[in-house]
């Protein structure tokens, strides 16, 4: 999405086996379910639990639905509200960065989010599905999504965020392949409600943020804002400290982004409106751009969706969704001459859907789906010129059967065939098993498919006299994923959650040397393979106290050689004391081990431990202080070949200071 003359010169990783993990993994499964386990049978009469809200939280990212999360066919996490108060989330790469198996890659400019393994550098997380609200922000030009500051939505008024891990083409199309994010913004109840927050920090770092709900005859509304602002501090580069420069990029590391979400709801009718933009310096000078000028991006998303529910008969519920959907980009690199490139997608699609309880123990989805691409265009000029504009359109049915053959047993098929009028037809099936051995534990086994179509950029790219062969005979990506995943409560305050998979992607589209200097996106013939083991422990007590461990294994290998941008081990672990209590602290840590580089060097492990408090001035007045990388450590990530060094340095300590008020 930045100028990408050589920006996907990179060979997409490859992954192998994961023993180690495997055997443990398999061994907290066999003990979980051994005779004698620490399970304690919690009455059906007791009352509601913090650790009972956890397992029976609800999310509707796998279905289009709401749907227990025990039941979900699916590996999945939510990440609530309370827990994103609890430490002190500021943007959504902290909160993801909590979520096991997740990790984030920051080039000062964008955030790519990795899953199991796979973060291919600057892929613009196309292999990913990110949602606002259920409306996909995928744009068209490149498949690219935001899970940075660019996507514009204040964290205050997030109700929960939902991640489901492996591929979801059966109910969402093309994209799905490694899982799909949902970002769940509260919604109106009717009851008048406001709130404003005020925030202030290092690196010139300020925001505000404020929102309301109320009902007017009937109609609820939900209106959220936010303004943020980072001035950025002065970044030292080695690599352009040559030539008689200090090697300082000063202040060109600036981030402004504001933006507004609105939603009125009445009956079964729901509207939405998004509107974000966000302008980030580039102090890397990327692309063989002048250091220490001013180079930058900017993008600009806006979103309308409708959507109506109507309940047809007892059994039998319709809905249908309609959205357009607009997100615009450009960015200058100064260099002789000045380089521009810029980017518009605007979709525009409708849904509908039909869930027919056809019996008791079985329900039935049906739905179908149509997407027009109305205008996909990439253009640079400066140095050399490109333009290119296409268009496609997607036409989808699919039906998913959740059959419950006994009271705990369910099994769930489905399947997708989607039309694309670049590349013609894909069919996505997936197959689940849900099984409680007993009311305290529930076992997973899960297969399913996902694919991603070419995106505009791949098909199109080409560049007269340049580096540039144009593309042919480009097929769709694919995914097939299997999983175990064992889920189980320890006693009242302690549940367990574990999981065995592997994945196999085949013909990942990756720019290769074409001869002559040229380069060309091709098909990679070579499948690749993952195979990997997660555990993580919840600790909710009544009291207010609440705490996480997490553990993520994964073999990523290419030929017998590690594959680039993927940490074999990645630990997460966190505590908190009642967010709501007139004194609150929480404290979290991510670990991670080393990653290979482009160049095929290796950056060092890193533990970086974050850390937020906040105090109840007033009964509607709280004030707070949070302190990410507390220690100060001093780690870098890889990034792409558009950069002179193979791997970028990450923020150091910084400070936030907190001020909120809510009515």
């Amino acid at each position: 999405m930045v100028f990408s003359l050589y920006h996907k010169g990179i060979r997409v990783f490859k992954i192998a086996g994961a023993s180690f993990a495997g055997v443990f993994a398999i061994s907290v499964l066999l003990a979980g379910t051994a005779p004698g386990a620490f399970a304690q049978q919690v009455s059906a009469d007791s009352p509601p639990t913090p650790l009972d809200d956890l397992l029976n939280a609800r999310i509707s990212a796998s279905a289009k639905y709401e749907q227990p999360v025990r039941d979900v066919p699916a590996s999945t996490t939510i990440i609530t509200a309370e827990e994103i108060e609890r430490y002190g989330f500021e943007t959504l790469p902290d909160v993801l960065n909590s979520i096991r198996g997740l990790y984030i890659s920051y080039d000062r400019n964008y955030s790519y989010l990795g899953v199991r393994g796979f973060s291919p550098i600057s892929d613009y997380n196309n292999r990913l599905l990110v949602l606002i609200d259920g409306h996909s922000i995928n744009e068209p030009v490149f498949g690219s999504a935001a899970v940075g500051t660019d996507l514009v939505v204040d964290l205050d008024s997030v109700e929960r965020i939902e991640f489901v891990r492996g591929p979801g083409s059966v109910i969402y199309g093309t994209g799905a392949m490694f899982g799909v994010l949902n970002v769940v913004m509260k919604k109106s109840d009717g009851t008048p409600t406001a709130s404003a927050t005020a925030r202030a920090g290092s690196a010139g770092f300020r925001s505000g943020t404020a929102s309301a709900t109320t009902a007017i005859g009937g109609t609820n509304i939900a209106v959220s804002g936010l303004w943020r602002s980072v001035a950025g501090k002065d970044l030292y580069f080695p690599e352009f400290a040559t030539g008689g420069s200090d090697g300082i990029a000063r202040g060109r590391d600036y981030d402004h982004s504001e933006g507004i979400l609105a939603r009125i709801s009445r009956g079964g009718f729901e509207a939405t409106l998004h509107y974000g933009t966000r302008t980030k310096g580039e102090p890397g000078a990327s692309y063989g751009s002048n250091f220490n000028e001013d180079e930058g991006t900017s993008d600009r998303h806006t979103f309308v969706d409708l959507a109506y529910d109507r309940k047809l008969t007892p059994s039998l519920a319709m809905t249908l969704h309609g959205y357009w959907d607009r997100d615009l980009y450009d960015g200058h690199y100064p260099m002789s001459p000045t380089l521009f490139d810029y980017s518009l997608g605007v979709k525009f699609g409708f849904e509908s859907r039909l869930a027919w309880d056809v019996r008791a123990n079985d329900r039935l989805t049906l739905g179908a789906e149509v997407m027009d691409a109305a205008r996909a265009e990439y253009r640079y000029w400066g140095n050399g010129a490109n333009d290119l504009k296409g268009t496609f359109v997607t036409v989808s049915g699919y039906v998913q059967n959740e059959y419950q053959p006994l009271s705990n047993l369910s099994v769930t098929a489905g399947l997708r065939m989607e039309h694309n009028t670049a590349v013609g037809n894909w069919f996505t099936p997936r197959v689940a098993v849900v099984f409680n051995p007993s009311a305290a534990s529930t076992l997973k086994v899960l297969y399913g498919q996902a694919y991603r179509a070419p995106d505009v950029y791949a098909l199109q790219i080409f560049d007269a006299g340049g580096i540039y062969l144009k593309s042919h005979g480009l097929e769709p990506e694919n995914i097939r994923t299997v999983e175990i995943v064992y889920e189980r409560r320890i006693n009242s305050s302690i549940a367990m959650f574990a999981s065995l998979y592997s994945n196999k992607a085949e013909g990942l589209i990756e720019l290769e040397p074409s001869g002559d200097g040229l380069v060309q996106y091709r098909n990679d013939p070579v499948p690749i393979h993952a195979n990997g083991a997660e555990l993580q422990i919840d600790y909710r007590s009544p009291s207010g106290i609440w705490a996480y461990a997490s553990w993520a294994r994964v073999r990523a290998r290419d030929h017998g050689a590690s594959l680039t941008n993927s940490p074999n081990d990645l630990v997460k672990l966190g505590a908190s004391t009642n967010p709501f209590g007139r004194a609150h602290a929480g404290i979290d840590l991510d670990y991670e081990t080393s990653r290979i580089a482009l160049d095929g060097t290796s950056t060092n492990p890193f533990v970086v431990v974050n850390a937020t408090s906040s105090f109840a001035l007033t009964k509607h007045l709280r004030a707070g202080l949070t302190v990410r990388n507390l220690f100060d450590r001093h780690y870098a990530i890889p990034v792409g070949s558009e950069f002179r060094a193979p791997t970028m340095q990450q923020d150091g300590r910084t400070l936030e200071l907190m001020l909120r008020g809510t009515r």
